[in-house]
């Protein structure tokens, strides 16, 4: 299977690099297609467990450029722990049932602009703590959880995440100049800040045009600096595909070790609660709802873990509608929907939120 998306990575390179160029050169205004670019006012840190959060108390904006299109503008506020809530959690009140609801972007729901989960607490009435951080996985989880566990009590465990996540590493936030990285713990900052950074801080006022032309800036010194090729490469959306099945296949190996040590990490947390109810709302991305099928078999291998697993797919009214026209995570509508079948799976109703 690798072997054969190496080829096609290949051929469709070649095959269309003629024709991409002629467009360029006939038709620049249609060769260009959009350029994703991430702004954020706050990066966030890796605490002494290193589980992933913002700095505490703040109001933070992101904003993600697609070509001279703004893609979504959005601020959410952290509490005293750095998590995305307006409620601050210290100190705890413990309570029967108490919810952690800990993973990835979509479970912290920023780019919906309004974090769905403490609407959904405090609609309900329920105790839940929303321990949700963006571009982490399975093993961030764990951290994540371990971190809070020495502050928080809960009864509760609620996995919200993707199939992605189980080949996500460990990473740790690297603030130079204007730029954030995302670097993995094997790899040096030095090794890390070689690439591109994942996002671009910004003031948190900053106009569209500050960031339309700090972002015009940033795409002519990328240019510069790869030369015609290279970003002839990089910028075409065709291209892009072929690059990433090359990427994929060199990084197949990897991602296979990182997936099985995040069941290895499941594993640990169900030992570390052996208490608490687990569960794991498996949310598709836009490219698994188009196909109606996750990347990810994760029943069986979850059942082994005795930890509940919980699908979306099947489990409630779904579609590509959902996410934004440009990224992989849902808009406003599609969190909203997201936190109606979380409430539905879970069966938590404000006159019945318990176990």
């Amino acid at each position: 299977m690798r072997a054969n998306l190496f080829l096609l990575a290949v051929a469709l390179a070649f095959s269309f690099v003629v024709a991409v160029a002629g467009l360029r050169i006939a038709a620049p205004e249609l060769g260009r297609p959009d350029t994703r670019l991430l702004f954020t006012s706050d990066p966030p840190l890796r605490d002494e467990i290193g589980a992933i959060r913002y700095p505490p108390h703040r109001s933070v904006r992101s904003v993600l450029l697609y070509g001279d299109e703004i893609e979504l503008d959005v601020s959410f506020r952290t509490n005293d722990l750095g998590l995305v809530d307006h409620r601050d959690y210290l100190p705890a009140v413990p309570a029967q049932p108490s919810y952690a609801f800990v993973g990835d972007s979509y479970a912290a729901g920023v780019e919906g602009g309004r974090p769905w989960l403490p609407e959904l607490r405090d609609r309900l009435g329920i105790q839940a703590y929303a321990l949700g951080m963006g571009a982490t996985g399975v093993l961030g989880f764990e951290r994540m959880l371990e971190s809070m566990s020495r502050l928080l009590e809960f009864s509760d465990v609620v996995f919200v995440a993707i199939s992605d996540d189980f080949f996500r590493p460990l990473w740790r936030p690297r603030v130079r100049d204007d730029g954030l990285w995302v670097c993995v713990d094997a790899e040096s900052d030095a090794d890390c800040a070689g690439g591109l950074p994942i996002a671009r801080l910004m003031t948190r006022n900053a106009s569209a045009d500050e960031l339309f032309a700090q972002a015009r800036e940033i795409h002519a010194e990328r240019a510069r600096a790869r030369g015609i090729a290279r970003s002839l490469l990089r910028s075409s959306r065709v291209l892009v595909v072929a690059r990433d099945l090359l990427a994929a296949q060199l990084r197949g190996a990897r991602g296979d070790t990182v997936a099985e040590e995040s069941f290895a990490a499941l594993e640990r947390v169900r030992a570390a609660h052996p208490d608490a109810r687990i569960r794991f709302v498996h949310v598709p991305d836009k490219y698994e709802t188009q196909r109606g099928a996750y990347d990810l078999d994760l029943a069986a291998r979850l059942a082994d873990t005795g930890i509940e697993y919980l699908p979306v797919l099947g489990a409630c009214p779904w579609s590509p509608q959902r996410y934004l026209a440009r990224d992989n995570h849902p808009d406003a509508a599609g969190y909203q929907a997201l936190a109606e079948c979380v409430a539905r799976i879970l069966d938590l109703t404000p006159a019945r939120a318990t176990r």
